[in-house]
């Protein structure tokens, strides 16, 4: 949808509540300009996520596990 400054100023809140039921975006001219109100889409928090490496499996079993290929400490006792 198209709209010059004046007529969009005129009924802002019944324009922006239109793009945010529809998704549409509304373009304005201006000064030989057009200028875009568009619905910015909300980034996902859980994309922001790294993965890391993790145990899976019996937390039970954490006790038996071998870690002499995995401690380089011992070197320095």
């Amino acid at each position: 949808m198209k709209l010059t400054v004046t007529k969009f100023r005129q009924d802002i809140y019944r324009y922006l509540d239109k793009v945010i039921s529809t998704g549409i975006p509304i373009e304005l001219e201006r000064g030989g300009q057009i200028i875009k109100v568009v619905i910015e889409k909300p980034k996902e928090k859980l994309n922001n996520l790294e993965s890391h490496n993790y145990y899976e499996g019996d937390y039970k079993d954490i006790d038996r596990i071998d870690w002499d290929n995995e401690w380089k400490g011992y070197k320095k006792l």
